[in-house]
């Protein structure tokens, strides 16, 4: 293992026994990393032969941007060669905004030419908080274009309700015309 100055983990290499290069699980003989005071900036994956090989997710080369408080405001796939990289999923890159108290809400996806949907055909995420900030109040799914869309279960905005305590009491799910589908209640 290799350290920067703030002691973060900016190489990480895997030997057999026999004290012979190998590769972990995933293929990958030799991890390297940037970071700033903040947060991490990159991350690329090599092979025993010292090429560069890609992870579980089809990406070598990971570049992560942060915001002057140190949150990741966007991370972007790139190939062992340079080049702009889609992921497993087609997307390229993963953006994020925070409200003022650094809770995330929004996060979208983009490919190599604009914009992208994930896994579960969404662009873009939304969410917001209870009262006090700190327990998810809603989560609500769009498209490229601003549209609303629906998850796999046909759901376009999920709201949840919480005690004093901080428990779930409540979910209510909703269509993309803002009908209510479903009501759950706490011990339903």
């Amino acid at each position: 293992w290799e350290f920067d100055k703030w002691h973060n983990r900016t190489s990480e290499r895997f030997y057999g026994p026999d004290g012979k290069p190998t590769v972990n699980g995933k293929g990958v003989h030799r991890y390297e990393r940037e970071y700033d005071r903040h947060e991490k900036l990159s991350e690329r994956y090599w092979g025993s032969d010292g090429e560069p090989v890609t992870d579980e997710y089809g990406v070598h080369f990971y570049k992560y941007e942060c915001d002057g408080d140190g949150l990741n405001v966007s991370e972007s796939y790139y190939d062992g060669e340079g080049n702009p990289a889609v992921n497993k999923d087609g997307v390229h890159r993963h953006g994020w905004a925070y409200n003022e108290r650094r809770r995330k809400v929004a996060q979208s996806f983009w490919g190599v030419e604009g914009p992208a949907r994930d896994a579960e055909g969404v662009h873009r995420y939304e969410w917001t908080y209870d009262g006090r900030g700190h327990k998810e109040a809603s989560e609500s799914y769009f498209g490229p274009g601003g549209e609303p869309v629906v998850d796999a279960h046909g759901v376009h905005r999920y709201e949840w309700e919480y005690d004093e305590q901080g428990s779930l009491v409540e979910e209510r799910t909703y269509n993309v015309n803002g009908d209510l589908i479903s009501v759950k209640e706490k011990g339903d």
